[in-house]
């Protein structure tokens, strides 16, 4: 969600407002409601990672009282883990619009609004659509599907620093194949309501899910990271067999139930690409719309600011490359042209690599 930025007050709201927005943290002076807003805020925090094993491993707060999370997934069905999520989040809702605004300071203001808005707005997609997101909304593509998430968070996110950690891997590791099960059941669901993703992107997602069935089981890069992870640290035991004992018994089966589920169901998607093509897809992209530009815009109006933009950033294009000498062709056609001179280029020389990197380093410290 790191699209909203917004401003935090303090104490829990330094904390609980980033996870819930992906926000900057600045400090305002308080209004006399704001330590009631506040305390709202660390609530929504505090039960959200309590109930969501994965965030906890991802804030590095699955420990302590909490340490059993890491050993954790949600293997609830897909359905209900949505229904009882939006339920969760009219609950927060429900707990934010209690607290007045009188009383706030303009900061405060600021966050409550933008937080309710961020609820209000991760609920569209389960409640209006039964989806998880209108920017997302099929269960599996060439990039949505736990197949596709899972295994990465395993690698990156969840760590091997002990020998329970190692332990809590295998754990996931073995629910991961409940996770495709409860998927694959999702997807024939949604399948029968005319939510399929376009035959290209199952294509593309069948073929993702094929390599990371392809190894043999010891060889899988979901053994070897709990292997070369926990030989890092000198973790005696056979992690690399047992897990791949998990992925032979388990994960492997499941995603070939999965594999078989999605290429059966990969001729009867609907023709097409756009979100036009599934029940209600109109609205869809609207809300899709509403939620990636916080406008409310309509899908010809955005279009036409993009047609604009493109015009005036071409306009632009054209005069530089005129100066440069640049003058027959279309801008994209010139501007390619231009970016093969060698005075454009850095040097493929480790020089040259390193003014690269200086150069962008200087970029982002003038942003």
């Amino acid at each position: 969600m790191n699209r909203r930025e917004f401003l935090s007050t303090t104490g829990a709201a330094a904390l609980t407002l980033p996870f819930l927005s992906g926000a900057k943290v600045a400090f305002a002076q308080s209004a006399s409601g704001d330590a009631a807003l506040n305390a709202v805020f660390e609530r929504i925090f505090q039960e959200q990672v309590r109930t969501s094993p994965t965030t906890a491993t991802f804030l590095g707060l699955d420990k302590g009282e909490l340490a059993p999370l890491r050993s954790q997934l949600d293997t609830r069905p897909v359905a209900q883990a949505r229904r009882e999520e939006a339920a969760r989040t009219d609950k927060f809702i429900g707990w934010l619009e209690a607290i007045p605004e009188a009383g706030l300071s303009d900061t405060g203001k600021l966050n409550r609004e933008v937080i309710l808005w961020d609820l209000r707005t991760s609920n569209v997609g389960p409640k209006r659509f039964d989806i998880s997101n209108p920017q997302s909304p099929y269960e599996v593509s060439q990039q949505d599907g736990i197949y596709f998430s899972r295994p990465d968070f395993l690698h990156s996110a969840h760590p091997v620093e002990t020998a329970s950690d190692a332990e809590a891997y295998l754990s996931r590791l073995a629910q991961f194949a409940t996770e495709l099960d409860n998927e694959t059941v999702e997807v024939r669901r949604q399948a029968a309501r005319g939510f399929l993703a376009p035959g290209w992107s199952l294509d593309l997602a069948l073929k993702q899910m094929k390599e990371l069935r392809s190894p043999a089981p010891e060889q899988s890069p979901m053994a070897d990271s709990v292997a070369s992870r926990a030989a890092a640290k000198n973790i005696p035991g056979d992690w690399r067999g047992r897990a791949a004992k998990i992925i032979a018994e388990q994960v492997y089966p499941a995603l070939d139930r999965e594999i078989a589920a999605v290429t059966a169901l990969r001729p009867t998607t609907p023709a097409g690409d756009g979100i036009w093509r599934v029940p209600g897809g109109d609205q869809i992209y609207a809300a899709a719309l509403a939620e990636a530009t916080t406008t409310n815009f309509s899908a010809d109006e955005i279009h036409q600011i993009g047609l604009q933009q493109v015009a005036e950033i071409s306009a632009a294009l054209d005069k530089i490359l005129r100066s440069a000498g640049l003058t027959s062709g279309s801008v994209g056609e010139r501007l390619t042209e231009f970016n093969k001179r060698p005075d454009q280029l850095y040097p493929n020389s480790d020089a040259g690599r390193t003014q690269l990197i200086d150069d962008l380093n200087a970029g982002v410290k003038a942003m």
